[in-house]
């Protein structure tokens, strides 16, 4: 198929509006067999984002809901803004945030649909359908967490690259940074790409339009990071008034998710639970802590975990090469290959316990035989999902295998540094700890690869068919 850039005809608005029907009714199904209290009790780190939308509510500020003289600083504030909106709104009522997390989960298919219908027409709607039917997806909405909405931002940035990349203007330069700097107050993870966006503005423009552009296309680059990073500025202002320092995260998140990583790396060096390994690791950082001396506990919050954090650094080094490999092929095995349809499992009350429970609790070599002792005992529905789960997930990532063929075959560049960079990036920056919700911002892009997948095999089956023809002629 042609990548030139078409416009989907009345047909295809109609197919559109039907996936948007079948969409609504799903959910209203879900929602109908949804246990009470569940978007709050089983959303992931749902404590740690309430508290702020409480403090919110209560005093209009990002302060302790019960102590408004402190200052929040653990976690970024627009989730919490969204959250505080929806619970004002509705006057209290949690269903309020997942549908308006529903809501974003269909305006995230369909700005994968606009990138879609621009670089390979004619597949829009079936990624819409992939992107907002995806379990994974599908089931996150459902609960009170950033995921969502963070995935909805990462999908508006890669929209801004995508167009960016067909017509090099100031304005999608400037969007593509406004955008980062927004995905950055939802959650933090992309902020080490703003270094790195004057380079990848550049690269898009020369891969585009040649080596001529290279100088407007660092300066629209230069200029999109400077926009990000203005737009991030007030909130790290926030977390310096509150003694944390200039900064967008505070030092107990970055202690915090460097010892979590220590975890995985000890457990798989000592062959131990993921459990007995954390113990091990808070029974380290208290030691360091007695190492320091007297003087610890007269140190500020900010200064104990900046000293862990520093330590942290000199422990996750000191493990052997053989000790990375094994826990990083675990990693990246969970962070692809797992569906991510246990939250239906806590969503209509299946019974039974989690992979991801089970992992922690008790003693795995790998998240997948914790996977699959848990389906020993789980209800023959949540058999099916998680079969049927795994089944989109291998199709899919086989198309993506072959969709990076045909991209390299069609000499796509700019679509394989963006889709490759992102996939790059997001696959790193979590390490070690690889939930399958952190693969939710790059789904699109990962959807988008199968896509191109299926468009390279269906061109191939059509050549091979032509030239038995010609043979037979």
């Amino acid at each position: 198929m042609s990548t030139s850039s078409t416009k989907p005809g009345a047909a295809s608005y109609r197919t559109a509006l039907l996936i948007l029907t079948i969409f609504i009714a799903v959910n209203a199904l879900v929602s109908a067999f949804t246990v009470d209290g569940a978007a709050l009790k089983f959303g992931g780190d749902a404590g740690s984002w309430y508290q702020p939308t409480l403090g919110l509510l209560k005093h209009g500020r990002f302060v302790d809901p019960d102590d408004p003289a402190k200052l929040l600083t653990f976690r970024p504030p627009l989730y919490p803004l969204f959250a505080a909106l929806m619970l004002w709104l509705s006057g209290g009522a949690m269903w309020s945030i997942v549908a308006a997390q529903l809501a974003l989960l269909f305006a995230t298919g369909w700005l994968a649909r606009a990138i879609t219908e621009r670089w390979l027409p004619g597949y829009g709607n079936l990624m819409l359908v992939l992107v907002i039917f995806n379990p994974n997806a599908l089931g996150t909405a459902h609960l009170f967490q950033s995921d969502t909405l963070y995935a909805f931002s990462i999908a508006a940035v890669f929209w801004a690259l995508f167009a960016f990349a067909k017509n090099q203007t100031w304005s999608l330069a400037i969007s593509s940074g406004a955008l980062l700097g927004i995905s950055l107050l939802v959650r933090t993870t992309g902020q080490f790409l703003i270094y790195v966006w004057p380079l990848a503005l550049l690269l898009l423009g020369v891969l585009t339009s040649g080596a001529r552009v290279w100088v407007g296309s660092l300066a629209k680059g230069l200029m999109a990071a400077i926009v990000a990073f203005a737009i991030i500025v007030p909130w790290m202002l926030h977390n310096q008034r509150a003694g944390e320092g200039f900064t967008l995260s505070n030092n107990f998140l970055k202690s915090y998710f460097l010892w979590d990583n220590i975890s995985y790396l000890e457990k798989y060096d000592k062959n131990i639970g993921q459990t007995e390994a954390e113990r091990a690791m808070e029974a380290r950082q208290k030691q360091l802590s007695v190492q320091f001396g007297h003087d610890f506990e007269q140190l500020s919050d900010r200064n104990k975990y900046a000293y862990l954090a520093d330590k942290g650094r000199e422990q996750f080094l000191s493990y052997p090469v053989r000790t990375f490999t094994r826990a990083f092929g675990w990693a990246w095995a969970q962070y692809y290959g797992i569906p991510g349809v246990s939250n239906f499992m806590n969503l209509f009350d299946l019974g039974g316990e989690t992979a991801f429970a089970r992992f922690r609790r008790q003693q795995y070599d790998n998240y997948i035989d914790a996977g699959f002792d848990a389906l020993k005992n789980a209800s023959p529905v949540f058999v099916s999902l998680t079969a049927a789960g795994f089944l989109f997930v291998f199709v899919l990532r086989g198309l993506g295998l072959f969709g990076v063929f045909t991209l390299f075959r069609r000499r796509l560049w700019p679509v394989l540094l963006i889709v490759g960079a992102g996939v790059g990036y997001f696959t790193l920056i979590h390490l070690l700890v690889a939930n399958s919700r952190y693969r939710l911002p790059i789904e699109p892009i990962l959807f988008l690869l199968a896509l191109y997948g299926l468009d390279g095999w269906r061109c191939w089956r059509v050549s091979s068919e032509k030239a038995v023809e010609n043979r037979l002629a």
